[in-house]
């Protein structure tokens, strides 16, 4: 979901202790050359991409103070028109070229595929996410990540993703593989997959497994932090009241967007209580 960065930059532009702080983050990095010792430099979201001034900013900054040692992340989730992105990664390009930087790294956030994830992630196109992220693939000078959040919803497109990885490797080398990275969600409460105890992704999760590449110790790592995960759910007790709450949370987000979640998650619609 992207963060909505016009309030913020009204909260920020006449916001005097922010304005001291951001220059004072600067003059820290520059004063001593403390900026040639960094070798990891992270933007969060919101969407850093949208971000009208500290992003630009941070671009500005390591131009005209190059660290060929540096890595430079954004984490995305690449709600961004096609062009501004593509200028984007082309001035990073030039950057990794003159020695500015090491390398750019993308973590983009994305949790399945389908018209399901879309719904999750409220606001995305995944034709649009597709072709930022296709951009990316035969730019070896960019170290790619997917980064996925695990939740009751997006279970049974999950494999759909991994298939979806696995296509976009057969572009890249191995040792540039895209590396994979998920976690279960913890709140809020009613989106944790435990809630649904066992027998609800069974076939799911056996898909899940078998799509899941089993090759190298990347590969068994992550299989292995699967299977935990899957165990976690299996093993927890059903909480009928919280999934009955999880249907009247997605009703209400509805209600406001104008949606349904209905023919999207049938499975979920039955009673659960009963």
């Amino acid at each position: 979901m992207i963060a909505n960065d016009s309030k913020w930059d009204q909260l920020t532009s006449n916001n005097s202790k922010y304005e001291i702080r951001l220059a004072d983050f600067w003059k820290y990095l520059h004063d001593k050359d403390r900026y040639s010792h960094i070798r990891y430099y992270q933007i969060l979201g919101g969407e850093p991409f949208h971000q009208k001034r500290e992003f630009d900013m941070s671009l500005d900054f390591w131009e005209s103070h190059p660290n060929p040692k540096l890595t430079f992340n954004i984490i995305t989730n690449l709600k961004v028109p096609h062009k501004k992105f593509c200028d984007y990664i082309d001035r990073f390009e030039r950057m990794v070229n003159s020695g500015a930087l090491k390398q750019l790294q993308i973590t983009g956030s994305i949790d399945a595929w389908g018209p399901q994830e879309e719904y999750v992630r409220y606001g995305l196109d995944l034709i649009e996410w597709e072709k930022n992220w296709e951009y990316l693939l035969d730019k070896p000078w960019i170290e790619m990540c997917v980064n996925a959040a695990i939740t009751g919803l997006t279970i049974k497109t999950l494999p759909d993703l991994i298939e979806r990885i696995q296509i976009w490797n057969k572009k890249r080398s191995e040792s540039q593989s895209i590396h994979f990275s998920f976690m279960s969600v913890m709140t809020p409460r009613q989106l944790v997959p435990d809630i649904f105890g066992s027998g609800v992704f069974d076939t799911d999760f056996e898909r899940l497994l078998d799509v899941m590449p089993n090759v190298n110790a990347k590969d068994i790592s992550a299989r292995e932090h699967m299977m935990g995960i899957i165990q976690q759910i299996q093993t927890a007790p059903r909480k009928p009241e919280m999934i009955e709450a999880l249907k009247i949370y997605l009703t209400e987000l509805d209600r406001r967007r104008d949606t349904d979640w209905r023919p999207l998650f049938p499975w979920l619609d039955q009673d659960w209580i009963a």
